[in-house]
This record gives structure tokens, C-alpha cells and sequence, in this order.
């Protein structure tokens, strides 16, 4: 699969779970990784570009969801969220490393059950 599509695909899963979130902490903190996520961008342009252009974030609608997700599955979200965090920069010509970090991360997301 290509990876940019792939990062397109990751940043849909984010948007997807604004609506199936874990509380008012977890919208404030996919906010900041959405945001942190654009800034780790910044040295790829292709990524960039993807990231810009599929990530629009609604902290209300999140809010509006938060009801919908089991426990286990806050947390499920909650250390997806940690794992983004700790994804360093991507670094121009290793797209595909950032690209393998980010799937990497979302591998847990099927676990979601009650969202």
C-alpha cells in the first residue's frame, strides 16, 4: 500500500474517532496530536500536504461522542494517542519510516469495540 495513502487513511481513522472519544481529556488531547502531527510534518512536503489537507478537527463534535466509548476502549484510544506522541519527526527521504510509525500505532485501534 502506498504510504501516503496509508497516512490518509490514519488521519481518517483520527477523525473517525472525534466521534467515539474518552472523555473531555482524550478531545483536548487528540486536538494536540492532531496539531503535533502537522508540526511533525513539516520537513516532508508530500506528508505535509496529506496531513493539511485530511485532518480538520471539531472538538465539540468530540465532546458530543464521548458517551458512546467503553472503558477499555478509552483507553485503547488513550495509548494510541501516547504512541503518536512519541513518534519523532519525520525526516525528509525516510517518509516511509514515519509513514510504518504511524501504522504502527494505529494496529491497536482494531481492538475498538463499543465506539
Amino acid at each position: 500500500m502506498n504510504r501516503y495513502f496509508r497516512m490518509i487513511l490514519l488521519c481518517g481513522c483520527l477523525l473517525m474517532l472525534a466521534r467515539c472519544s474518552g472523555g473531555g481529556s482524550f478531545c483536548d488531547r487528540l486536538s494536540g496530536s492532531l496539531s503535533s502531527l502537522r508540526s511533525k510534518v513539516q520537513s516532508c512536503p508530500t506528508l505535509q500536504q496529506s496531513v493539511t489537507v485530511t485532518v480538520a478537527y471539531d472538538t465539540a463534535t468530540c465532546n458530543q461522542a464521548i458517551s458512546h466509548c467503553s472503558q477499555a476502549d478509552q483507553n485503547t484510544l488513550n495509548h494510541f494517542l501516547d504512541c503518536l506522541g512519541n513518534i519523532p519527526n519525520c525526516i525528509q527521504g525516510q517518509e516511509t519510516l514515519f509513514t510504518n510509525s504511524l501504522t504502527t500505532c494505529g494496529n491497536g485501534l482494531s481492538s475498538i469495540t463499543s465506539c
